[in-house]
């Protein structure tokens, strides 16, 4: 028993390294994806002034006009992504966001209210979400119309993170053991940790945690705020 015990810590700590980790990494890659974007808007602006300039020179004010009013018809932004209080979720729905999306994944966020700073420690909050979403990845890429969605909401001094996908539906006999430590319904030496540690987290800092499955397949974080241990170290 003492032994399992260690081995589960040790996990849970690698997990938040791994979250931490994969958090850094989807930062960079997304300040790579801006400069890049704005490196090559800056270039077609730059084309754009020289024609515009020239029309103005030659004295032809009208196509000039309606050269910048056709720009403005046409801009669209570089990106979409999403922006909220916490930088940390930002940062990891944009990337799993992206991700999702290059295995052709709908992927749909909603944010309802405002979001406050919560006593979680990032990695934690990291590592939770992280888990719900890959998750939800996996299982919705295996529908021939695989979708995923987020909802974020903040009221009554409660924080509630809901992520739902389509995919094959969580077997009934199973739904009472997800949380276990080690279990899995799919084989694999390194599964059957992430809700475990979702859920030990989110006790620990006085929230819950619950999944139901049917035609979709939804689990629902739960975290209060300021009502958990701010102080736990497990």
């Amino acid at each position: 028993t003492i032994f399992s015990i260690v081995a589960i810590k040790n996990i849970e700590h690698t997990a938040r390294y791994q979250a931490t980790s994969e958090m850094m990494k989807g930062h960079l890659q997304m300040m790579e994806f801006f400069l890049q974007d704005a490196r090559m808007r800056s270039h077609e602006y730059a084309r754009h002034l020289c024609a515009i300039q020239a029309l103005v020179e030659l004295g032809r004010a009208e196509e000039a006009a309606a050269y910048i009013e056709g720009m403005s018809d046409d801009y669209q932004p570089g990106t979409d992504a999403l922006y909220i209080s916490s930088s940390v979720l930002s940062i990891l729905i944009n990337n799993k966001r992206e991700l999702a999306r290059q295995q052709g994944i709908s992927f749909t966020t909603a944010i309802k209210g405002t979001m406050f700073a919560l006593p979680v420690r990032e990695a934690d909050l990291c590592s939770m979400l992280g888990n719900l979403l890959d998750n939800a990845v996996e299982a919705a890429s295996l529908d021939e119309q695989p979708e995923v969605s987020i909802i974020i909401d903040y009221e009554g001094g409660v924080f509630r993170l809901e992520v739902t996908n389509n995919g094959q539906s969580i077997d009934a006999e199973d739904l009472p053991h997800i949380f276990e430590p080690g279990f899995s319904s799919r084989e694999a030496e390194s599964r059957g940790y992430g809700l475990y540690i979702v859920r030990h987290l989110a006790e620990a800092y006085g929230g819950s945690i619950t999944i139901t499955s049917g035609r979709r397949t939804r689990a629902i974080l739960i975290l209060p705020d300021g009502q958990g241990d701010r102080n736990h170290d497990s």
